[in-house]
């Protein structure tokens, strides 16, 4: 098992989608920043500015990980899409020094932050030609763009709004709403059909569950934050998986007995590393807002 290429794609898919959904969360409250006032506007960058960049720490696993146990994936995946890569790495960029001009800047500090709102809608939309550029290896005969668009847009918004506010009933049934309707949209473009084996029709009975007992516990008090974020994590998490399941067990993966050891070092290393990575960004993060809750931007 630990030899397995299977394990090791399932491994760099994880970590990829921790990645968009952290990066995600954050690029959506800085898109909502210029709309909000002064303490909601604190409340945001008291958020991301301890993670902003470590959250970019999960990409990188992944591309090193790509890299080195499907180098022809990896090289098929850059040399295709060299331009699009060197932009995203601009936007990249350009992001992180909107972010560090708003704070330090006194004289055009609106300005920087509509900077900062627009690089990080625009990569936003890079999350969404990404994922369609990796899927384009699985499905080159669909294209999921729009069902890709309208989930990805609402999920980030999503993560955002129920940061910024508190939730109501009603609200709460809105958002949920939303998401399984452009869960369904991203569906239906993919052909995805949860119920095409056992595995995805037990995974999609304990979402249903989940989402069965939040709905019940919203009725008659308010679910505890992190059952709600929980339940977040896994419909992105689920929503990939129905999308390539029937893909992914077609890739032609390389013979493990050939490339064993290859295969063990990124697996071994991974299931040790990630969780000290996950603890340490978690950490890292309790110490920066422990000396920055009465800070002001």
């Amino acid at each position: 098992m630990m030899t397995s290429p299977a394990l090791t794609s399932l491994i760099l898919l994880t970590t990829f989608l921790i990645y968009l959904i952290q990066d995600g969360r954050a690029l959506m409250l800085c898109v909502c920043a210029p709309f909000c006032d002064r303490r909601k506007r604190a409340l945001v960058f008291n958020d991301i500015l301890p993670s902003w960049d470590a959250n970019q720490t999960w990409l990188v696993f992944t591309i090193a990980g790509l890299y080195g146990a499907f180098p022809a994936f990896f090289g098929w995946v850059m040399s295709e899409n060299y331009l699009f890569f060197l932009s995203m790495l601009l936007f990249f960029m350009l992001r992180g020094a909107a972010i560090e001009f708003y704070i330090k800047s006194t004289r055009y500090k609106q300005w920087w932050l509509i900077a900062l709102a627009a690089f990080s809608l625009i990569l936003i939309i890079f999350h969404v030609l990404l994922i369609k550029t990796l899927l384009n290896k699985l499905m080159p005969s669909k294209n999921i763009t729009n069902g890709l668009a309208s989930f990805i847009f609402f999920y980030y918004f999503t993560l955002a709004y129920c940061y910024l506010f508190k939730l109501t009933h009603l609200t709460r049934s809105c958002l949920v709403a939303g998401l399984f309707v452009t869960s369904a949209y991203l569906f239906s473009e993919s052909n995805a059909v949860t119920w095409q084996s056992s595995f995805t029709a037990w995974v999609f009975t304990i979402r249903l569950t989940c989402l069965a007992v939040f709905i019940i516990t919203s009725i008659f008090r308010y679910p505890p934050s992190w059952f709600g974020t929980s339940l977040l994590y896994m419909l992105f998490m689920t929503n990939a998986l129905f999308v390539l399941f029937e893909h992914f067990m077609k890739l032609p993966f390389p013979s493990a007995d050939q490339v064993s050891t290859t295969y063990l070092i990124i697996n071994g290393f991974s299931i040790v590393l990630l969780p000290l990575i996950a603890i340490s960004l978690s950490q890292i993060k309790k110490v920066f807002k422990m000396t920055s809750d009465e800070l002001s931007y």
